[in-house]
């Protein structure tokens, strides 16, 4: 459910909270569903637990996960969460499409590689 990539640029803690915020947007986590235990991700994926917690801690921080003490870590209810993962990413997409712009990336080059992305998932 959760993978990491070692190599990568981007910190652990942030591709965990980036994974765990694709998840909910695209429905696979729901309302109250339950997380796993931070001892047991780091166990699984091979990390320090205080990575989990600050992946954890930046989740609840942005409402898309509250915790109960001693019980655990669960997906917000709130329907707001969803819309305002959309929302960030949509955000997102619209600083890298001005960058690209001020780059000198054409329209057209930006349509397709949009719609290729798009594409990649009905494979």
């Amino acid at each position: 459910m959760f993978q990491i990539n070692t190599r990568s640029s981007v910190p652990i803690y942030e591709q965990l909270r980036s994974r765990v915020t694709e998840m909910v947007a695209a429905g696979v986590l729901r309302p109250d569903d339950g997380l796993p235990s931070v001892r047991a991700l780091a166990g699984e994926l091979g990390i320090n637990p205080n990575t989990v917690q600050k992946a954890y801690a930046a989740l609840e921080s942005e409402g898309i996960i509250y915790q109960i003490p001693g019980r655990g870590s669960f997906v917000s209810g709130e329907p707001d969460v969803k819309i305002a993962i959309v929302e960030r990413h949509v955000d997102n997409l619209r600083q890298t499409l001005r960058k690209a712009k001020a780059a000198g990336v054409p329209r057209e080059t930006a349509d397709s590689t949009v719609a290729s992305v798009y594409e990649e998932d009905r494979l």
